[in-house]
């Protein structure tokens, strides 16, 4: 047996698809196509144990770039933290933990990460504490437009969602920035069929519907337009509802409640705890 640490993968495509496989292994999760299609940026840097070829343990650092009262934050969020079964209870991941916290505490303001019922007593040995998100909802009155789905099989439309990716999200009070590839992991997959251009309003939203709930994960448009007025023109008929997936910037009318997501967030001690400043919440399509 043969331990060695790679920090390199998209440099080594034998390394790369042997990580590739422990994904799908451990989670069911395909880095394939994401990375065929170069969304796979510097943003995303896996920390990966290999035994001679085969890649056995993984945490990465997920760098997000997002504001703190107008004010600009750097965050690590820990993620993809797997581990072969062959290859558990033998300190690889706490390993790789300790790695990662030693290159990056120094380097940003704060780390967090979010954790399966599973590995709750794990965390806190390295310092993380457990931490609460909330979610934002409000009623709103539809004012329903047309909406035209963008097809992100088609390149003009990923392109035009990039487009209105850098102009912004005005009315969220934690966005995700800088971050595109990160986003097209979501609109590139799970979300995909979730992506409208609203013409009238010169808008993408990014939105599901559930009966006469509908979850607002995106609203990428012009500063002049009223967050109201966006998401009544996003709404089907019958929507009552709207479920916020970022903080929204103006919460008058929403209803706060304790995210009962089911991984658990934790933060890590020895640096900033935005999350205990007041009731807030990241991006949902920022989870990495």
């Amino acid at each position: 047996m043969s331990i060695t640490l790679h920090t390199d993968l998209k440099n080594d495509l034998s390394a790369m698809q042997s990580f590739f496989a422990l994904a799908e292994e451990i989670f069911d999760l395909s880095f394939q196509k994401w990375y065929e299609q170069g969304y796979w940026g510097k943003q995303y840097i896996p920390y990966t144990l290999f035994d001679n070829s085969k890649a056995i343990a993984n945490v990465s650092a997920n760098i997000i770039e997002t504001q703190v009262n107008n004010q600009p934050k750097l965050y690590i969020q820990i993620g993809t933290v797997m581990t072969a079964p062959a290859y558990r209870n033998k300190g690889y991941a706490r390993r790789l933990i300790h790695l990662l916290l030693q290159q990056w505490e120094h380097k940003c303001n704060g780390i967090y990460l979010y954790a399966n019922d599973t590995v709750l007593d794990f965390y806190p040995k390295f310092g993380f504490e457990p931490a609460k998100e909330y979610l934002f909802k409000k009623e709103i009155i539809p004012n329903s437009l047309p909406l035209i789905p963008l097809n992100m099989d088609d390149q003009q439309s990923v392109s035009m969602l990039k487009n209105y990716y850098q102009r912004g999200n005005p009315f969220c009070a934690r966005p995700l920035l800088n971050n595109f590839g990160l986003l097209m992991f979501y609109c590139g997959g799970p979300m995909k069929d979730c992506i409208y251009y609203i013409p009238q309003l010169d808008c993408i939203a990014i939105v599901s519907f559930d009966g006469p709930t509908m979850t607002c994960y995106e609203l990428l448009c012009s500063h002049t337009l009223s967050m109201n007025e966006v998401l009544s023109a996003t709404a089907r008929p019958n929507t009552e509802t709207v479920s916020f997936g970022f903080m929204p910037k103006d919460t008058n009318g929403c209803v706060l409640t304790e995210s009962n997501a089911e991984e658990q967030l934790f933060v890590y001690s020895k640096k900033e705890n935005m999350f205990k400043e007041a009731p807030m919440m990241l991006p949902l399509l920022s989870h990495a």
